[in-house]
């Protein structure tokens, strides 16, 4: 088992624990306090879940700059637009190929409202981007009142499972 499998099960694990707590609800306390509470961790996870294939084509294109006379700073862009682009020239990977790279890319956009955003509340520059992703992942219930992001367990699963086959798929190919 490689560091990124124990990730993505530790992950699973916490998504399995904030399923049994969204199933059982607030016992006790502020509801808005706990609903709040719960939001804020269901984003959490969609930054760590992202950063780790960040994390993982990060490693694979510094064990590809090894071999290539450019270097991944050579390139401009950030994030994971320019790992992608520096792996396709690299090491010849075609990320259409990648089946899930489309629903992953949906989540990254997620990713960057919640980063760029106001605690899960989404700039109203990004709003057509979440209604897209969110669409995408067929999941467009998750934006409450226009502007916040409320994800539900079933949609971590999802959003986990297309983290772990990405990671697979390019795993794959390298």
């Amino acid at each position: 088992m490689n560091i990124y499998s124990h990730e993505i099960a530790s992950y699973k694990r916490e998504i399995d624990a904030f399923t049994t707590e969204y199933e059982m609800g607030s016992k006790e306390g502020n509801l808005t306090h706990y609903s709040l509470a719960l939001s804020n961790r269901t984003n959490l996870l969609v930054i760590g879940l992202c950063s780790l294939v960040e994390a993982y084509l990060y490693e694979v294109a510094h064990k590809a700059e090894i071999d290539t006379p450019f270097k991944i700073d050579d390139l401009k862009g950030n994030g994971i637009s320019r790992l992608k682009t520096f792996i396709t020239r690299s090491k010849g990977i075609d990320f259409g190929e990648i089946t899930t790279w489309e629903e992953f890319h949906q989540i990254y956009q997620l990713r960057n409202a919640l980063v760029h955003g106001y605690g899960g509340l989404v700039d109203s520059v990004d709003i057509g981007k979440v209604e897209k992703a969110l669409k995408t992942l067929k999941c467009s219930d998750a934006l409450v009142g226009g502007r916040r992001i409320r994800l539900m367990p079933g949609s971590l699963s999802k959003f986990c499972n297309i983290v772990e086959n990405t990671i697979t798929q390019v795993e794959a190919r390298t």
